[in-house]
């Protein structure tokens, strides 16, 4: 008969827990009244997923962009990486509006995705944009997870969902790295970015908005009638700027604000053509231009934030490299390092066209000088000034055929100018009005801009007396060109007393070959014969090849207006033959259109069209279409 078991006491029982609730942080009992604290994490939040919440847009109502939109989504469609560059201005010219739009299609399901993940990058780091990524995605990781963890998870969420992935205002600090949360197919990206070259991704730039769009924007903000109320003041103050979605955006806000007033648009667009600041909302940062560009400003190095300053000096038409270069005190390979910095930040625009040239982006001119301070405007002008100065030295007897270059620096000529005369610097002015003076007379020939330089030297004061000459000499030039001759010999008797005081016989030469040009003019034969004769005389005892070239031709037509054709085309020969030695092209062109127009009015009609057409082809090879058709007008005439 089998025998029961005894039974073990309760101290020897089997092991056991008796749990009531939750352990977390509770002491229990397992066996043998062993006791232990068993601890646990909380219970983990629960996560939801934010795919498809997407900003809202900031403009009142969607302006179409063109057939850039067209272009991105095809390239979207594809898969891969794209990227909305805006070129014409680093900030406000609506990539993220764009990107708004973009985005909302592919979380409707119009563009072949299954939704949209929008991701701010701004100043942030790449993890932290993957962080986010995760967060957004309803994906928790244990906290101890490693960057390579969430890389992973991340990429692995990606391969199994058709995302379009944004990252809005990519910076700098984030390229580095950027490939690293770029998702891989089925996803495509979309990236908004100042920055224009991205390793791997294909730029679309965004330009700043047609007339039409400009319009279309202030009738969605304004209403069609206020608009067309003022239509004229529309245009203007969408010109004014730059077409710039933002600051378009702003404009319209501000003068909703007036909109009770009789003309709010001409009421805000005297404000913003005043001031730059006057592009902002009060009490957001978002709607303001000077906020907009800082954050492109801030980003930059020290050095770098001096050399952008620095390019406030220029004129709006632009810059040759190697006046940033003498601007900046680096050597050429220096400077264009700088330059290729600032393309791709989107601060600066290459120009195009035949020369390499840049100008800083729409608005971002008027930007820069605000940051300039007074003695970093006056160091930079003072350096622009002399380098221009050495550049019209360096080609003062050339044309825009052989020095291209120079021909392009004219709006640059006039900034440093009226900015000579606010600073009250009289021979800085002088200068500037008088060593370009062939291209200024024969080139530019914007004369009441001139003139105005000129007067406002002698105004300011020119201690250097050899300069003040020069100066009197350029008024008289200019005043014979206007035909106001008697005005013309005043000022080339003052010029002659002054260089004939100092003993500047170049001058002296210069000066009498004018007064025989006004004389010949007049018909004062005997008295102009004399005023060459001396400028002859003295342009040959000093070696001055060009002063003897300019007097001999004009001798020439007097020998032509007297009746001596024979002996004047003789003349003329050996003339032409000292042009092409001195290497002197536009000189040949004035000679012969000169002398065409001196046979012309000698009735030597077949004769004249002989050298108005030698005349034309050179001007036509110098590119100067003005002086092309006076060519053509002689050859006309004498075919009459």
């Amino acid at each position: 008969m089998a025998k029961d078991k005894a039974k073990k006491p309760d101290d020897e029982a089997a092991p056991g827990v008796s749990v009531g609730g939750s352990v977390s942080g509770s002491n229990i009992t397992i066996g043998n009244n062993n006791t232990t604290n068993i601890i646990q994490p909380p219970p983990a939040a629960e996560i939801h997923s934010a795919l498809g919440a997407i900003p809202p847009a900031r403009a009142d109502a969607y302006v179409r962009r063109g057939n850039i939109e067209e272009d991105l989504r095809a390239a979207l469609r594809k898969g891969g990486v794209s990227a909305i560059v805006g070129l014409h201005a680093p900030g406000g010219t609506g990539k993220t509006e764009l990107a708004y739009r973009i985005a909302n299609e592919a979380r409707e399901g119009k563009l072949g995705f299954e939704n949209a993940l929008w991701l701010n990058v701004n100043d942030r780091s790449a993890r932290e944009v993957a962080r986010e990524a995760l967060r957004i995605c309803g994906i928790q990781l244990a906290p101890e997870a490693t960057q390579s963890d969430e890389l992973a998870e991340l990429r692995h969420y990606f391969l199994h969902h058709k995302l379009l992935v944004v990252f809005d205002d990519v910076r700098s600090n984030a390229l580095g790295e950027l490939h690293s949360i770029l998702p891989p197919a089925p996803c495509a990206a979309l990236i908004t970015s100042r920055v224009q070259q991205m390793a791997g991704v294909k730029s679309f730039a965004l330009d700043r908005m047609e007339p039409d769009q400009a319009r279309e924007l202030f009738v969605n903000s304004l209403g069609e009638q206020a608009v067309g109320a003022e239509e004229e003041a529309v245009a203007k103050l969408a010109e004014r700027c730059k077409y710039n979605p933002l600051a378009l955006e702003i404009a319209s806000r501000r003068i909703l604000q007036d909109r009770g007033m009789t003309s709010p648009v001409a009421t805000y667009l005297k404000k913003a053509e005043a001031r730059f600041e006057a592009l902002k909302m009060h009490g957001d940062e978002r709607w303001n231009m000077t906020a907009v560009f800082d954050i492109s400003y801030n980003d930059l190095a020290e050095s770098d934030r001096k050399y952008f300053r620095a390019l406030a000096v220029f004129a709006p038409d632009g810059f040759s490299p190697r006046a940033a270069a003498h601007l900046w005190e680096l050597d050429e390979g220096g400077a264009d390092d700088v330059l290729n910095r600032f393309r791709n930040l989107s601060l600066i625009l290459s120009l195009g066209g035949r020369f390499e040239r840049y100008r800083l982006h729409d608005l971002l001119d008027e930007y820069a000088a605000l940051k300039l301070s007074a003695e970093e405007e006056e160091e930079n002008a003072s350096r622009l000034t002399g380098w221009l100065v050495a550049l019209f030295k360096k080609h003062y007897t050339d044309d825009a055929g052989n020095a291209p270059e120079a021909a392009l620096e004219f709006a640059n000529l006039a900034k440093m100018a009226g900015w000579a005369e606010r600073a009250g610097k009289g021979e800085a002015l002088a200068l500037l009005a008088t060593q370009p003076h062939n291209w200024l007379y024969n080139y530019f020939r914007n004369l009441k801009e001139w003139l105005h330089w000129l007067s406002a030297a002698l105004a300011l004061g020119i201690a250097d007396a050899g300069l003040k000459a020069n100066v009197r000499k350029a008024i008289g030039d200019v005043q014979q060109f206007r035909d106001d001759r008697d005005a013309a010999l005043v000022s080339y008797n003052e010029a002659l007393k002054l260089f004939r005081e100092i003993g500047a016989k170049l001058g002296e030469a210069n000066v009498l070959q004018a007064i025989g040009d006004v004389q010949q003019f007049r018909k004062e034969v005997d008295a102009a014969l004399v005023s060459y004769n001396e400028a002859l005389k003295l342009f040959r005892e000093i070696g001055a090849k060009l002063g003897e070239a300019n007097t001999l031709a004009a001798l020439s037509r007097m020998l032509v207006r007297t009746g001596k054709v024979e002996e004047a085309e003789k003349e003329f020969t050996k003339i032409i033959q000292m042009r092409r030695a001195i290497g002197d092209l536009y000189s040949e062109g004035a000679d012969l259109g000169n002398f065409a127009f001196a046979l012309l009015e000698s009735g030597e009609k077949a004769k004249a069209g002989e050298y108005a057409l030698k005349a034309r082809e050179i001007f036509e090879k110098i590119k100067l279409p003005a002086i092309v058709e006076m060519m053509d007008r002689a050859i006309a005439a004498s075919r009459e």
